[in-house]
């Protein structure tokens, strides 16, 4: 049995660690021996639960109370996340006079994700040094991603028979587009968003919807696209220009560097006072 500063830890709260660990765990660490794997998930677990023990111990130790209305709050969000009141007590196999103690496990959560906001939250901000040192060891991990310019017409569909209708208009104005017609015109007169001649300007993956990323991202540019359907209606369309990935410049990095030089030193945050906490600790197996 585990004990953390002489509290005693349930062997079922490891074996609940290792119940939601597992599948990730399985996936990414499927070639190892299944006795090595289950002995380092094992491991992790218990390394896990006495981290979430000594942040426990640490917010207790805050005399700070947690606002009634935020604990109110989420116990009221459990109670509908579980249909009702009377599920929720079901659920967990508890009377109603349970309702105190469930309170009492609120408020220390919430104490413990308030203690870890304020260890996070003091981690320094990356400097202007810290974020061009990281562009310029990692620059090729930044780049812009291949982006593409397409203009578009579209004919919105209200039922089945006005799809066939429409399709049959789109094949005639394709039929036209490829025998050189001027595209812009074709959509400023014929398309249900005829603004700007059907022009979308440049996106990347991912901007439009995955039908919209399948007909135009395949195409030559120049290409005029089959007719195809998304949520707005049947379009075709014709790609204008791409340009292909490049390195991104410093401007161009530097959100993205910034947000993940600050998430690093606020997890190094965490790391470090976790690492303080066992470093005093009395972690003992009896």
């Amino acid at each position: 049995m585990l004990y953390i500063n002489g509290e005693r830890v349930p062997n079922e709260e490891i074996d609940r660690e290792i119940a939601r660990l597992r599948p990730q765990y399985e996936r990414t660490f499927a070639s190892k021996p299944r006795a090595e794997r289950e002995a380092e998930l094992r491991e992790w677990s218990r390394e896990n639960v006495i981290e979430q023990v000594l942040l426990r111990q640490a917010a207790r130790r805050d005399p700070e109370r947690v606002p009634p209305e935020g604990v109110d709050r989420r116990f009221r969000d459990l109670v509908k996340e579980y249909g009702g009141r009377r599920a929720y007590f079901a659920h967990f196999c508890l009377a109603p006079s349970a309702e105190g103690d469930i309170k009492r496990s609120i408020a220390l959560e919430l104490k413990v994700e308030r203690l870890v906001e304020r260890i996070q939250n003091a981690a320094p901000f990356p400097t202007e040094d810290e974020i061009r040192a990281n562009y310029e060891a990692c620059v090729k991990e930044y780049t812009v991603p291949e982006i593409v310019r397409a203009a578009h017409i579209v004919k919105h569909v209200e039922n089945d028979a006005d799809r066939a209708a429409r399709r049959t208009e789109l094949e005639a104005l394709r039929g036209r587009a490829v025998a050189g017609e001027d595209f812009g015109a074709l959509a400023r007169e014929h398309s249900d968003s005829p603004e700007n001649g059907g022009d979308l300007g440049f996106f990347f993956r991912g901007r439009m919807s995955p039908a919209f990323d399948a007909a135009v991202f395949p195409l030559e540019t120049g290409a005029v696209s089959p007719v195809f359907e998304t949520e707005l209606g049947l379009h075709i369309a014709k790609l204008l220009e791409r340009r292909p990935p490049c390195p991104a410049t410093l401007e161009d990095a530097r959100v993205p560097i910034a947000v993940f030089l600050a998430n690093e030193a606020r997890q190094n945050a965490l790391d470090d006072f976790l690492d303080g906490e066992k470093a005093k600790a009395r972690i003992e197996e009896r």
